[in-house]
């Protein structure tokens, strides 16, 4: 290396066989950093092309999931509207609908979440307001045949005590 002293006391300079010597040296880096760019660049692509089919494949499968959950939904839905039907017509068979119609419409607006303003004890029942709905049980229920049998045994009841006032 040959140094040339200007005269400055601490100016140095490089001789022109130098400057190519650093000037390959510069080439070569620069090519081995464009290298590594372009390496990075191509793993950079291959990692985003796995993720992107990482991600198609796990929205596939999502949307599998979501096709099913609906299917699933659909299926309850028509069991849940199924049991809905069998309890309305079991509540419609448990009140006397000629004694206790206004506890049967409570029960029923409540199974199917209609009126919601109605007070608890709206099918306790007033007599000065309605007075064919008027029953001696109240709000708990009994069917059109049990008030039959119940009328019919109080009859024979009462025959019975007659009976035995006669007898006895």
């Amino acid at each position: 290396m040959d140094l040339i002293f200007d005269n400055n006391e601490y100016n140095l300079s490089v001789s022109n066989s130098e400057d190519t010597l650093f000037d390959d040296l510069n080439t070569q880096i620069n090519r081995d950093i464009i290298y590594d760019v372009i390496t990075m660049d191509k793993r950079i692509t291959e990692i985003e092309n796995s993720i992107s089919e990482e991600l198609n494949q796990r929205i596939i499968q999502l949307e599998n999931k979501i096709i099913k959950m609906e299917k699933y939904s659909e299926k309850q839905s028509k069991r849940i509207n199924g049991i809905f039907n069998v309890v309305y017509v079991l509540l419609s068979g448990l009140y006397c609908h000629n004694t206790q119609i206004e506890c049967h419409n409570y029960a029923s607006s409540q199974l199917f979440e209609q009126d919601k303003e109605r007070d608890d004890d709206v099918c306790i029942l007033n007599i000065g307001d309605n007075p064919t709905q008027t029953h001696k049980w109240g709000k708990w229920p009994t069917t059109r045949q049990g008030d039959s049998n119940e009328k019919r045994i109080e009859i024979l009841e009462e025959q019975i005590n007659q009976l035995h006032q006669k007898l006895g």
